[in-house]
């Protein structure tokens, strides 16, 4: 599954997984509080069998697998230089084989690649809300601008009226 770190509430969150595509839904909404820099200290592709703090529980419990039998499930970071967007829980392989060095090290540039993407669309997201702020603001000023020319002349109305 794929789990995003919300900045502001300091917690994964399950994004996607293939769980959803066969129906097992019992946990997609877990959330959990990411506190521990041990989640957001990890660089590089993990076993997340072999982490033994409360976190790696946590995040075993909220993905558990699929299957009864094989390997273990394979935790690759996503990092935007050094800024921590999430994190990737795979699954076991077909017969339990573990992942090599070099299938890591894809799987870590895959993720670093994914970040990016991730961070490029938080970043748009965040841009073009800016953008409808601005805008909005302009033609507040513009409005407030009209009102005030409105109200002048009423009073310009109302004081040739009194003076009449």
């Amino acid at each position: 599954g794929v789990w995003l770190f919300d900045d502001e509430k300091r917690k994964l969150r399950r994004e996607a997984s293939t769980s959803r595509a066969r129906g097992i839904d019992a946990e997609e909404m877990i959330e959990f509080t990411a506190e521990d820099e041990g989640i957001t200290g990890m660089r590089k592709a993990f076993d997340l069998e072999r982490i033994k703090e409360p976190w790696g529980q946590t995040l075993r419990e909220a993905s558990k697998t699929q299957f009864s039998e094989g390997g273990n499930r394979v935790v690759v970071p996503l990092l935007a230089s050094d800024r921590y967007i999430g994190l990737i829980i795979l699954g076991d392989r077909v017969n339990g084989i573990p992942y090599t060095v070099e299938e890591l090290e894809l799987l870590e540039c895959i993720g670093d690649q994914v970040a990016s993407s991730l961070l490029n669309l938080r970043l748009a997201k965040q841009i073009m809300l800016g953008k409808e702020l601005e805008a909005f603001q302009t033609i507040s000023a513009f409005f407030v601008h009209d009102l005030k020319n409105a109200a002048s002349t009423l009073k310009l109305t109302l004081s040739a009226g009194k003076q009449a």
